[in-house]
């Protein structure tokens, strides 16, 4: 059971939660707006501050595993 607690803690650690939203402006979108905005999401009817990424969350070119 030990093992099996030690593997979740460090999946935490090692992984973080994501999730998906739209940012919309009826003037347009650019690096700018988004950048200047603060940002959160519905989680379970409760809202959560989140970071916006401009960069893709995954290793396309898989970089990351070959080195």
């Amino acid at each position: 059971m030990h093992s099996l607690q030690n593997r979740k803690t460090k999946d935490r650690e090692r992984f973080k939660p994501i999730g998906y939203g739209y940012i919309r402006n009826e003037n347009g979108v650019d690096k700018a707006f988004v950048e200047a905005g603060s940002y959160q999401l519905e989680v379970g009817s409760e809202m959560v501050a989140c970071e916006v990424h401009l960069k893709p969350l995954w290793d396309p070119e898989m970089k990351r595993i070959k080195c």
